[in-house]
């Protein structure tokens, strides 16, 4: 049984698929299987999976169901401890995940962990350092757009995390239940973040942790 899994939604994403797992063949940390639920792409996004990376699990679904539900499908089928959900239009720093499951083992009161997602294209700029949720009910991405000057290099209690780079325990999902599937894509996040802290359950922001992040990759579509 893998340690942790590591959950990719696609939808005609072929053409980002590659750096993204190149990031992850790249990993110290070795204990994982990938699964990759695709959202009924038509560009042979399954087909190149299939002939160029045959141990990736690949989860097939008739159309495009949106972020949530192919998130969901894959914590369903996923046989790790901590359930590390991506974006394919990423990469992922050599040291991410050995120091988000170091994080979770240390910190056994934390149910999720954060990442400092960069932008894919320019590494002086932040695109999330964990979700902030206002007392006016605005959700919002905490560094967005920031030059990144350290101001967001302690660890921390946050709010929420962007599930396009951030690890979870499975028993959070037990708890909490898994992503609404009413939110397609966006915000589906903080909502799972909203109904975590309503529990009284911790999450960290852990800047180490690095993902390089295109932002929009597939929605832009």
């Amino acid at each position: 049984m893998p340690k942790l899994s590591i959950i990719i939604p696609n939808w005609n994403g072929k053409y980002l698929l590659s750096d993204c797992l190149k990031s992850l063949d790249n990993q110290i940390f070795k204990d994982f299987e990938i699964i990759v639920v695709d959202n009924g792409s038509s560009d042979c996004s399954v087909e190149y999976l299939k002939n160029n990376y045959p141990k990736i699990r690949i989860l097939t679904l008739d159309k495009n169901y949106g972020f949530s539900k192919a998130i969901n499908q894959g914590i369903k089928v996923a046989k790790g401890e901590y359930l590390f959900l991506l974006n394919n239009d990423t990469e992922i720093d050599r040291n991410c995940l050995n120091i988000l499951n170091i994080a979770l083992d240390e910190n056994p009161d934390i149910y999720f962990c954060a990442t400092k997602m960069i932008y894919f294209h320019d590494h002086k700029f932040i695109n999330d350092a964990g979700d902030i949720f206002s007392i006016y009910g605005i959700a919002h991405q905490r560094g967005k757009g920031e030059q990144d000057k350290g101001q967001y290099d302690k660890r921390e209690l946050v709010f929420g995390a962007c599930a396009g780079g951030a690890i979870y325990r499975r028993n959070f999902f037990n708890k909490v239940g898994l992503l609404d599937e009413d939110f397609f894509a966006y915000l589906e996040d903080i909502d799972l973040s909203l109904r975590g802290q309503l529990l009284g359950y911790k999450f960290l922001y852990v800047p180490e942790a690095i993902v390089y992040h295109l932002d929009g990759g597939t929605s832009k579509k």
